[in-house]
């Protein structure tokens, strides 16, 4: 893409999307490359989170979560074409097969428009580190620095895990007789 004003080419949001366009998870591949890609992403910005934490101001690390997530959990679903758009654009047959299979593994965050209360019921999965780390934080010194681990690792909990859900889903969907018809 070229950026009229800059005049510079800009690079996709999406490394793939300007490679493959739509329905680029064709193979188990692709799908590992995807799932890599998200961990990595997962990673990065449970680093912001963590930093985040660190910081000695109430309710500034829940905030910087919510923000975070509400951004990184689309790109998740966008990046596995689990976005409800994505899968409108799908034959009626095929919509039906990824919103049960999306049913059946029980995942809350795939398939919808994702809403920070959404975000908010996601976190609940990781409260008791969350309430942890607005405690310890006041702590001198070890405080500020327990607390950005613990934003790190619930970040990086649920980011993981949706990325492994994500993953899960797009595996039984390659599988499926009905997608390769």
């Amino acid at each position: 893409m070229v950026d009229p004003i800059a005049g510079i080419t800009a690079k996709p949001k999406h490394r793939f999307a300007s490679e493959h366009g739509p329905n680029m998870l064709k193979t188990r591949r692709d799908a590992e490359r995807v799932r890599d890609e998200c961990k990595e992403m997962v990673t990065k910005r449970a680093l912001v989170a963590g930093g985040a934490s660190a910081l000695p101001v109430p309710a500034a690390d829940a905030v910087a979560d919510v923000a975070i997530l509400l951004e990184m959990i689309p790109e998740i679903n966008r990046r596995f074409e689990l976005t409800p758009a994505q899968i409108a654009a799908l034959p009626p047959s095929h919509q039906s097969l990824v919103h049960s299979t999306i049913k059946r593994a029980g995942v809350a965050l795939a398939g919808r428009i994702v809403s920070k209360e959404l975000i908010l019921s996601a976190l609940k999965t990781v409260g008791a580190r969350v309430t942890a780390k607005q405690v310890i934080k006041f702590i001198p010194f070890v405080g500020s620095a327990v607390s950005a681990a613990i934003g790190f690792s619930a970040m990086k909990y649920v980011g993981d895990k949706h990325v492994d859900d994500c993953f899960g889903i797009c595996l039984s969907l390659l599988d499926s007789s009905e997608l390769r018809a």
